[in-house]
């Protein structure tokens, strides 16, 4: 009787496709995760733009002289920068004036912006 002789294990080709299989899923799942991590630092740095631009707006509207409202300003910590223009509302509304705030960030290359504007009363 003749012994019957069976391989076990992979061919070096099979082994092959696998590897290049798993390559390519492991490069689609780096990818994935790199664009997410992205994308959630540039859904904080514009919360943080939001929070800064409602602190400087709302400081703003209640100074009581607007020579003394800071025009621009800049957080290292955050990379963001701040600007404020205050101007008359114009007609129909005189006496009141519109504030303007704009913070603006930097995430590697992709710039952005955010801004808010409300109004307040001219000082007599």
């Amino acid at each position: 009787m003749r012994a019957q002789h069976r391989d076990a294990g992979f061919t070096l080709v099979e082994a092959l496709a696998a590897l290049a299989i798993s390559a390519i899923a492991a490069a689609g799942l780096m990818s994935a995760l790199g664009s997410a991590g992205l994308r959630s630092a540039e859904a904080e740095i514009r919360s943080d733009a939001l929070a800064q631009a409602r602190s400087v707006l709302a400081e703003a509207v209640i100074a009581a002289d607007t020579n003394t409202i800071p025009r621009r300003g800049k957080l290292e910590s955050l990379r963001l920068t701040w600007t404020v223009n205050v101007g008359a509302a114009g007609q129909p509304y005189p006496g009141i004036q519109q504030v303007d705030v704009e913070v603006t960030w930097t995430i590697g290359r992709k710039k952005g912006a955010t801004r808010l504007a409300a109004y307040r009363i001219s000082p007599s």
